[in-house]
């Protein structure tokens, strides 16, 4: 399987359980740790770690991240 580099961005997101199931399920991620509250968590694979806390507001600042990978075919398979 291709391997991702280090990194570990913090992601606002809209809908915290929502967005943990999107990176289990679609890019196989596991959530590694989640607050009691339930607004704030992180995913993990690889040597990536992806921090998501939930922030309610109507309007967002764009973001984009860049991870880079070897065999990009395989991984989108």
């Amino acid at each position: 399987m291709p391997m991702l580099s280090r990194i570990a961005p913090e992601l606002a997101v809209s809908n915290l359980p929502e967005a943990l199931g999107h990176y289990r399920q679609k890019l196989g991620f596991t959530a590694a740790m989640q607050t009691p509250e339930g607004e704030y968590a992180f995913v993990e694979r690889d040597n990536i770690a992806i921090h998501l806390f939930e922030d309610r507001a109507d309007v967002h600042t764009p973001v984009a991240i860049h991870i880079f990978t070897s065999g990009l075919d395989a991984l989108y398979a």
